[in-house]
């Protein structure tokens, strides 16, 4: 079994985050990705987008489904993947969604559709989550918050310019 911390398989390190200006409100989200080999960064990204409305627990799973969206299906190495939001890392660390899938109780579950999205891509790539502290000693989680929430002002300004999302019910 490989290890996140392994340098001789190749790693993808991935900071993310979602903002909502209001619960709802205009809503962003950021990904921040690091292709690493050997200890080397061989390359990096970002995923971001915004939606005209949505919640913050939305805006968190975009971020973490867009980010993994964007990684190749033949990517053959570890994935961790960091994030300030309690309610996705414990989800996946605590088994939350397996038990969600195994008992059929997701689609009673807030946000299912982003839930059962998220659960397909983590059978692709298996994922190792880890909670940070939101503003705390990530400049990576930093730079995903601002990132966010500068999306959530775009949104809120230039409504006609972003999507809706599209499993959003308020």
């Amino acid at each position: 079994m490989h290890t996140p911390d392994n340098p001789s398989q190749p790693q993808i390190i991935i900071y993310t985050d979602g903002a909502a200006l209001g619960n709802p409100g205009p809503a962003g989200y950021c990904a921040y990705l690091q292709l690493k080999h050997q200890n080397q960064t061989l390359r990096t990204w970002w995923i971001r987008g915004a939606f005209r409305l949505s919640t913050n627990n939305r805006a968190e799973l975009w971020a973490v489904i867009r980010a993994l969206q964007s990684i190749p299906h033949s990517f053959q190495g570890t994935i961790t993947l960091y994030s300030d939001s309690q309610y996705v890392v414990k989800a996946i660390q605590e088994h939350w969604l397996q038990r969600w899938i195994q008992t059929h109780s997701l689609q009673r579950r807030p946000n299912a559709d982003l839930w059962q999205q998220l659960y397909l891509l983590l059978q692709k790539h298996p994922v190792t989550f880890k909670w940070v502290r939101g503003h705390a000693d990530s400049p990576e989680n930093q730079a995903c918050d601002q990132c966010a929430r500068t999306q959530a002002q775009f949104a809120k300004h230039h409504p006609n310019q972003v999507p809706h999302d599209p499993g959003y019910q308020p």
